[in-house]
């Protein structure tokens, strides 16, 4: 094939770019360009040294030093045209001289545009275009920027080192508070044995002593009635003699006292009987209500048992989530942050739930995928079916910021949304900026319960929820109370 002429190509550059561009005057005939031109700083010896041939980097071909940067593409790699367009998946290095150093694709050098990577205007070599050397400005702006980068990522790294120093609290209280969980579990369980022992024993004695008075009862009922018995049948032996002695007065004025005799016992047996009876029925009430007593304790204890197991269950159960580096999200976990999107609020619950008003984006799944940049974002999945779709996801950045925040939510793929959330937690420390937060006075606040104490019977007042500092200014919607519906995982 042959080469098309350098004075073709740069006649062709020119009726492409004319309709929209003045450009300077292309001289008739272009001298060959230099091999190095275009080419990364890193890989400047590799192409200072070409004499009679030049190796694609490839190793595929092997070409002559003059089809170098000749504007026609002989490597399949491209490695031999650095600094024309010739080949579509080259590069073109931007040495940008008192700045920093950037690279464009090919396609783009002697386009007619001044591209901003090139802040030096090599990239527009061929005279089509004159592109002012714009790289001490861009300095300049840099700088600027960097600074105003620097300052934030400063003050994320203070407010981190505070969001480590919190949640350094909150787990060694959670700890503390497990440890203490376990010991009144185990005191419990021996109070509840106890109190189920002393139940049993009295149900024991309430129905023992229920048999004797019964028991007693009886006797003082049948006891009276044999002696009655014993005195009728002496009374009617008395009268036996009326059959044959003539004087029955006497013996049956005998045999009636001995009739009104019997008949006084058996009034003062039954009035006796009857107070027995009312004496033994006080002292079975009296077992009952010691029954109530101990079975009111009982029910205590074992509500006190339900609600302290439950603690222990929250507690171990927080114990295996990951964290992140020096456990920073602890401090973060069951909070939320919220803000309005359009007509909508939205809610994140890092390592919890997301929300878009009432309906579900989601519960906390995993976090990114393995490497430097795996704490810096979230994974929620599992939300509210959308309809005609699939259930509702979402996927949480995270950026460093001095306060917690969400910036941006969108929703490239239908009911699979993006949300960008600024926090201190991902900022980057220095030794310098451990240093500096050394010498700051220790600030110990309040941390807001995390356990449930009153549905779990924790024994601690108050846990985590925040951010570094006092959160609760973050944004228009800034950091709410626990979401009431957080799922524990």
């Amino acid at each position: 094939m042959t080469k098309p002429a350098p004075a073709a190509a740069w006649l062709m550059a020119l009726c492409m770019a004319a309709a929209t561009q003045t450009f300077a005057t292309v001289p008739a005939s272009s001298p060959p360009l230099p091999p190095t031109l275009g080419v990364a700083l890193d890989r400047l010896p590799l192409y200072a040294a070409i004499k009679d041939t030049f190796g694609c980097l490839d190793g595929s071909i092997t070409i002559a030093a003059a089809a170098v940067n000749d504007n026609y593409c002989d490597c399949p790699d491209g490695s031999d045209e650095p600094g024309t367009s010739a080949c579509d998946h080259g590069r073109f290095h931007c040495t940008n001289s008192g700045h920093i150093e950037s690279s464009i694709l090919s396609s783009r050098v002697n386009d007619g545009l001044c591209e901003s990577e090139c802040c030096d205007g090599s990239d527009e070599y061929s005279g089509l275009i004159a592109c002012p050397n714009r790289c001490l400005e861009a300095s300049k702006e840099h700088a600027s920027d960097s600074a105003a980068t620097e300052a934030i990522r400063r003050a994320g790294a203070i407010a981190r080192l505070r969001l480590v120093q919190r949640s350094e609290r909150l787990l060694a209280r959670r700890a503390k508070t497990l440890q203490d969980s376990r010991d009144k579990l185990a005191t419990l369980k021996q109070h509840i044995d106890q109190l189920e022992k002393q139940k049993t024993e009295l149900e024991s004695k309430e129905a023992t002593q229920a048999d004797t008075e019964k028991r007693t009862q009886c006797a003082s009922l049948t006891q009276p009635l044999e002696s009655w018995m014993d005195q009728l049948l002496a009374a009617i032996d008395q009268l036996r003699p009326l059959a044959s002695v003539s004087s029955a007065h006497d013996a049956v004025v005998s045999a009636l006292a001995v009739r009104d005799d019997v008949a006084a016992q058996r009034d003062r047996a039954v009035a006796d009987a009857a107070a027995k009876t009312l004496a033994a029925s006080e002292t079975v009430s009296e077992i009952k209500d010691q029954i109530a007593g101990v079975a009111e304790k009982l029910a205590t204890a074992l509500a006190d048992q339900t609600a302290t197991q439950s603690t222990i269950n929250d507690l171990e159960s927080k114990a295996t989530k990951d964290y992140g580096p020096d456990a920073v999200f602890a401090a973060m976990a069951e909070t939320c942050v919220s803000k309005q999107f359009d007509q909508y609020m939205y809610k994140v619950c890092p390592l919890a739930t997301a929300h878009q008003d009432d309906i579900s984006l989601g519960v906390f799944t995993v976090w990114g995928q393995d490497g430097p940049a795996k704490y810096t974002e979230m994974s929620y999945t599992g939300g509210t079916l959308c309809w005609n779709g699939p259930m509702r996801s979402v996927k949480v950045r995270l950026l460093c910021g001095e306060a917690t925040d969400l910036l941006s939510v969108s929703e490239p793929s239908k009911c699979e949304y993006e949300v960008t959330m600024r926090s201190p937690a991902v900022c980057d420390v220095t030794e310098a900026d451990r240093a500096e937060f050394a010498a700051l006075p220790l600030v110990v606040d309040d941390l807001p319960d995390d356990t449930n104490a009153d549905a779990g019977g924790s024994d601690e007042d108050d846990d985590d929820a925040g951010s570094a500092d006092d959160v609760s200014d973050v944004s228009d919607g800034a950091y709410d109370e626990p979401y009431s519906g957080h799922s524990e995982l």
